[in-house]
């Protein structure tokens, strides 16, 4: 008898190599087609627990957490949603940029995350979870930060060119956060579960979205997003 092995090779662009022009462009084509977080269906606690165990049981825990497949708006085809770290630790921009302006070499900031064979182990068990109960198109992997995997965020959407912003949860004013977009394992209890790390919040005018005409407003920078943060009173303190 013949026993025939497959190994799983995993290659995200971004993530294990390089990303290529190529791969950008894929990346605007998914965003676009991608729904609303309100579009998506509640995720089930028996579904979150069961990640949970598979999370631990490869000691992945505090590497990766879980996050809802959405977006906001559509982006120009020759454009892509890159993030970018806002200064002080207040939180992420991610903004609809276009292509021939990334710098691939620098597309991912900080070291790569290193593989290994267990790794790919537990990418296969994740994703056949995720295909077996139909989870594929409502939950995806998240880096978690190093050094501080447990920060909760808000999330705002500015609108248009102007993309989206995760604030620190200690640092933004929100008037309530009304769906949960990001998940990570919690460990001190009886048995390992996800907690909210990351929500969809509105401005402290109930709005869901900041402007209400973004495609006229421009950012061009951070010293300019932080201006529009404060005049708009997304944060506490500036």
């Amino acid at each position: 008898m013949t026993v025939v092995t497959h190994r799983l090779t995993m290659d995200v662009a971004g993530l294990h190599r390089v990303p290529t022009i190529g791969d950008l462009m894929v990346s605007s084509n998914a965003y676009n087609q991608l729904p609303d977080d309100g579009e998506q269906p509640a995720v089930s606690e028996d579904n979150l627990d069961a990640l949970a165990a598979i999370f631990c049981r490869h000691n992945m825990w505090d590497r990766f957490g879980l996050h809802l497949v959405h977006g906001h708006f559509q982006i120009a085809a020759d454009k892509v949603m890159l993030g970018s770290a806002i200064g002080d630790g207040l939180g992420y921009w991610t903004k609809p940029t276009s292509i021939r302006d990334v710098n691939l070499d620098l597309y991912r900031e900080g070291q790569a995350t290193s593989w290994s064979a267990k790794d790919a182990t537990f990418l296969q068990e994740l994703i056949e979870y995720l295909r077996t109960h139909n989870l594929s198109k409502l939950l995806g992997l998240q880096i978690l930060a190093p050094g501080e995997p447990g920060k909760a965020m808000v999330e705002f959407v500015l609108g248009g060119n102007c993309g989206t912003v995760m604030l620190d949860h200690e640092k933004a004013n929100f008037q309530g956060a009304y769906r949960n977009t990001g998940w990570r394992v919690e460990r001190s209890g009886d048995k390992p579960v996800f907690i909210e790390l990351e929500k969809h919040a509105k401005t402290i005018r109930g709005t869901h979205q900041v402007f209400t005409d973004p495609d006229d407003k421009n950012i061009p920078d951070e010293a300019a997003l932080r201006s529009v943060l404060k005049a708009e009173e997304l944060v506490k303190c500036e």
